[in-house]
């Protein structure tokens, strides 16, 4: 019983854009809002986690959620139903993501699905320490 755990996301932050998944061809990237870039200015070109929770990631872009990222494709591997919301399972780059959603929203059976996080939700960690850095 209680809220599901923070999601963790290794990422690299870049000239103002989240960057996932480095090694592969074509990195996954997510533009910075501007109430993050001054708190990353000594961070460029290093590695951070990003800490979102599971009710602030959205199953896709829809205008009337709080600034919402660019879509992001990811795997649907489960779904369990809690109540009147369910938590899909999903893999981002090789990382679990949790999305908690309310059942009526969840008709997509595909098993790629677009996400999107709430960019004002971030929490942006120094990966060596481990320090809250915004």
């Amino acid at each position: 019983i209680g809220s599901s755990p923070m999601n963790f996301i290794d990422a690299i932050y870049q000239k103002g854009e989240f960057i996932f998944d480095v090694g592969a061809e074509q990195p996954l990237k997510m533009k910075a809002t501007q109430k993050y870039i001054n708190s990353l200015k000594d961070y460029d070109g290093k590695k951070v986690i990003l800490g979102i929770r599971p009710g602030d990631i959205y199953l896709d872009q829809d205008s009337e959620k709080e600034n919402p990222s660019q879509n992001i494709k990811v795997k649907r591997e489960s779904v369990e139903l809690v109540g009147t919301e369910l938590i899909v399972h999903t893999n981002l780059c090789g990382m679990t993501l949790l999305v908690k959603t309310k059942y009526e929203d969840y008709i997509n059976a595909n098993p790629m699905i677009d996400i999107c996080l709430n960019l004002d939700k971030l929490f942006i960690f120094d990966s060596e320490n481990e320090q809250r850095i915004a």
